[in-house]
């Protein structure tokens, strides 16, 4: 595992510059199909040591940098002319230098066939660039998310292409980290795709008189060990459903975990829930307010496996006298 090291006072932004071209600027960027262009890529490292502008009212503390060298970028591009994949993976020059006499190194991405594109407008709505190890270790944040206050320009970014010549667009990207994972404007698990573990709830309520229904409940979890860590899910509900019979009932409500950071114990917590009561009509009154929370280690999660393929669901009893609480 790489050492991270943490720049204080500072926050470390990768520029991915793309510093565009015609024919007449650069021949040797023009592309043989006339009726073409292509865009490619380069990385800069910038010190933003000295802003002391920024607003660091609204983020807890800086994103951690590592000394990874970048692998490969994963984009997101739309637009009328590009039928690409929808996350398009494309490798970056192992051989960096400084092109522009700035005194930092760039990366260069190799040319890819999915980007050589019709003129046209398109808009890059997701940037993340990885390590060899397939590890996230910059990504470029959206706007409207907290870290997009550290950046000038945001995603998305429009790209205008003409005919006949090669594209290089800027493109700012945060250093990544896990604890932050919120704040770049993206779902968890958009970045977070190492995901491999099944964990399920199933509730049942009990009255005051101790009958027991079936329960409609709601379910947010934390990657951490509190409602301060990184919200991975937030008010996931079962659906409720009848028989033929009039019964009601619900499904248990699953979810896909991440595996514990690097360093993390199997036996040690790292990401913590609750599971509220909630209100389900022609199924029972009312009921009081009722919330229960946990912590989960991966040994806990893992105890609910059955064989292979199956996964035992952990079973709340709200109001249930001694049953109360996970099963």
């Amino acid at each position: 595992m790489k050492k991270i090291r943490n720049y204080l006072a500072s926050v470390i932004i990768i520029a991915l510059v793309f510093a565009g071209c015609s024919k007449e600027e650069n021949p040797g960027t023009v592309i043989s199909d006339d009726n073409m262009a292509s865009i490619s890529f380069a990385t800069v490292l910038n010190d933003l040591t000295n802003r002391a502008q920024l607003d660091k009212a609204h983020v807890s503390g800086f994103p951690l940098c590592s000394d990874a060298i970048p692998s490969y970028v994963i984009v997101t591009i739309t637009g009328e002319g590009y039928d690409g994949p929808e996350n398009l993976e494309i490798s970056v020059s192992p051989n960096p230098g400084d092109y522009d006499n700035d005194g930092e190194a760039e990366y260069f991405t190799l040319e890819s066939d999915d980007l050589e594109l019709p003129e046209g407008t398109y808009i890059l709505t997701d940037f993340a660039v990885y390590d060899s190890g397939d590890n996230l270790i910059w990504v470029a944040p959206k706007d409207g998310s907290t870290l997009a206050n550290y950046v000038d320009d945001a995603l998305p970014t429009i790209i205008n292409l003409s005919a006949g010549t090669k594209k290089y667009v800027d493109v700012e990207v945060l250093c990544y980290d896990k604890r932050m994972v919120n704040e770049y404007g993206y779902l968890f698990f958009e970045l977070e795709t190492n995901v491999a573990l099944d964990f399920c709830f199933f509730a049942n309520y009990c009255d005051e008189n101790g009958r027991h229904f079936t329960a409609m409940y709601s379910v947010n979890i934390w990657y951490g060990t509190d409602s301060n860590g990184a919200v991975l899910y937030s008010g996931v509900s079962p659906e409720g459903q009848q028989t033929d019979a009039g019964e009601y009932f619900t499904e248990p409500v699953c979810f896909a975990l991440p595996m514990p950071a690097d360093g993390v114990e199997d036996d040690e917590n790292y990401l913590y829930y609750e599971v509220s009561l909630m209100p389900w009509d022609g199924n029972y009154a009312t009921p009081p307010t009722i919330v229960e929370s946990g912590m989960l280690s991966l040994d806990d999660i893992e105890a609910n496996f059955d064989g292979d393929d199956d996964v035992d669901y952990e079973h709340i009893r709200f109001g249930c006298d001694d049953e109360d609480g996970p099963q």
